[in-house]
């Protein structure tokens, strides 16, 4: 298959659905794998997205991954985690264990249907970096100041937890054709402290990705105030790992950053926004942005998924607002 990239050079932009999980319970059903199978399949009928992620939620990893949910409760002070080893806050999942995740059910079930010549174009898997991993396990707040703090623990925790998210990004390799990493948030990279425990290890999981499972790879970056993470001194060293793309909030501004460095950028649908705001506006934003981007490898996505929001928005109007937004890209 034409990788996401070269796809891109020929054809753009591509739409991108991040929202299965907010689509089901737009529909009152409940979020059960097989279900989210089946609601995958008939909402791709009907929208025809070229860049699918049939799973975000990283919580159920979390779960394999994390042996300290209740010990969390008995330490008060961020400094006592330093008498932990690495050994005795994560835990090392076993392939059954993932097996009979619904994350892999969910992929390997759409990967199977799609290899029957259907409807899907593109699979994306969703992956942590090592750093924001630490930080699901034991909580940003305490992580960000045990990097202040106690740099060399944070250093041993983000060593430890690379080879184990590699064990799944290889797992996940088999259904997907496009990785996106989670990147730390804004509060975890913006200083020097942070990039030198962060940018190594995100580095080494891009390379892998690329290198040796050969899949490409966008990094996704959550914040809406990013210009501090957002820039050369960043994307450079990230582009050199084997990135091939941004998937940002704030699109215009990073035009020429990656124009500079060939890379695809993927965003511009604020996933709150767009329920709040009239429909004119959220048309004017994204095709202003669409003529901005004529150039580029650009794919039309939210940021992140869009959760949905029963007092602003009907799950009618919600199904009907992905279907418009869709029509605007491809027209």
């Amino acid at each position: 298959m034409m990788s996401i990239y070269d796809h891109l050079s020929q054809e753009s932009p591509w739409s991108c659905f991040f929202a299965i999980e907010s689509y089901i319970k737009a529909l009152h059903i409940e979020l059960t794998a097989e279900n989210q199978i089946k609601a995958l399949i008939n909402y791709q009928k009907d929208y025809n997205f070229d860049l699918i992620f049939p799973r975000m939620d990283l919580d159920e990893y979390v779960d394999f991954i994390s042996k300290v949910k209740t010990k969390k409760e008995e330490i008060s002070k961020s400094k006592d985690w330093v008498n932990i080893s690495p050994e005795k806050i994560f835990n090392v999942p076993n392939m059954p264990q993932i097996s009979k995740s619904s994350t892999y059910q969910i992929l390997k079930a759409i990967r199977d249907y799609k290899s029957t010549g259907n409807t899907f174009k593109y699979i994306g898997g969703f992956i942590p970096a090592p750093y924001t991993l630490v930080s699901l396990v034991l909580d940003l707040q305490t992580v960000s100041e045990l990097v202040i703090f106690e740099p060399e623990f944070i250093r041993k925790m983000v060593e430890f937890i690379t080879p184990i998210i590699e064990q799944y990004a290889k797992v996940l390799s088999s259904f997907v054709d496009t990785f996106f990493i989670l990147a730390p948030s804004e509060c975890t990279i913006m200083k020097k402290s942070y990039i030198n425990l962060v940018q190594k290890s995100m580095n080494q999981l891009i390379h892998y990705c690329v290198s040796e499972l050969n899949i490409p790879t966008i990094m996704h970056m959550c914040a809406t105030k990013n210009k501090n993470i957002v820039n050369e001194e960043i994307i450079k060293p990230m582009k050199k790992a084997g990135i091939c793309g941004l998937n940002i909030p704030n699109i215009t501004e990073n035009i020429p950053l990656a124009q500079k460095y060939d890379l695809i950028l993927c965003g511009g649908i604020d996933p709150v926004q767009i329920q709040l705001e009239p429909f004119e506006k959220t048309c004017k934003i994204i095709s202003s942005l669409l003529n901005k981007t004529i150039s580029m490898k650009f794919i039309l996505a939210t940021n992140c998924q869009i959760k949905w929001a029963p007092d602003q928005i009907s799950s009618e109007d919600l199904i009907n607002l992905f279907f418009k937004l869709l029509s605007i890209a491809k027209n």
